[in-house]
């Protein structure tokens, strides 16, 4: 104990804190909170972002690889023939498949390419599905009648409530009197949960060749 003139005595501070001290450790500790919070946020963004980006990715590489594999498929011993010439036909009549599969009974079906018909995306006889595109300026390949053609469809994220919307167009090129060449764009699309529009485009030019 400290002694005073007056003889009274005072007590000596034994470590506790003022009220200065624990706003300021309050405000510290506040402060530290929203980083972390934030943080959080970011972490929920990003993996969310990565999750419909690699499914996006996915979706636009299974439709490239789709239509790639008809210039690809050039084989004689099938069949159903869906080669190249598939791929950038307009012939109403372009070649035979079974209906249904497995039976022997053959049918006609046009190629890829139908020209400005509009309709349905895509045909299905006897349980297979065939892609047909149309030049009719409503898929995101411009005004019809360019030479783009093009479809849509929606792949639905399981497990998320998410949606991907699919845009594919083929655009035949036409060198010398031959059209060899087609290119090809996939694109697929999604709203994330900030309301953000997302993006992922693939390209390929293929060659009857290939």
């Amino acid at each position: 104990m400290q002694g005073r003139s007056d003889g009274r005595t005072v007590g000596r501070r034994d470590g506790g804190f003022t009220l200065v001290e624990t706003l300021v450790a309050l405000v510290v500790l506040a402060v530290g909170l929203l980083a972390v919070a934030k943080m959080s946020i970011t972490y929920v963004r990003a993996n969310s972002y990565s999750h419909l980006l690699s499914e996006a990715t996915v979706a636009a590489q299974e439709k490239m690889e789709q239509l790639r594999s008809y210039a690809a498929s050039e084989r004689g011993d099938r069949f159903s023939v869906f080669d190249f010439d598939y791929l950038i036909s307009t012939d109403p009549v372009f070649t035979s498949v079974e209906d249904p599969p497995g039976s022997g009974n053959s049918m006609t079906v046009s190629g890829l390419l139908s020209g400005s018909n509009g309709g349905a995306a895509r045909t299905t006889t006897g349980g297979t599905t065939y892609e047909v595109l149309y030049d009719d300026g409503n898929h995101g390949d411009g005004a019809a009648g360019d030479g783009v053609y093009g479809a849509t469809d929606t792949v639905a994220i399981e497990g998320t409530g998410f949606t991907i919307d699919r845009t594919w167009t083929v655009e035949p090129i036409t060198l010398n009197g031959q059209t060899n060449f087609a290119r090809i764009a996939v694109e697929c699309s999604w709203t994330d949960r900030f309301g953000q529009t997302r993006t992922v485009h693939l390209e390929s030019l293929v060659h009857r060749r290939q």
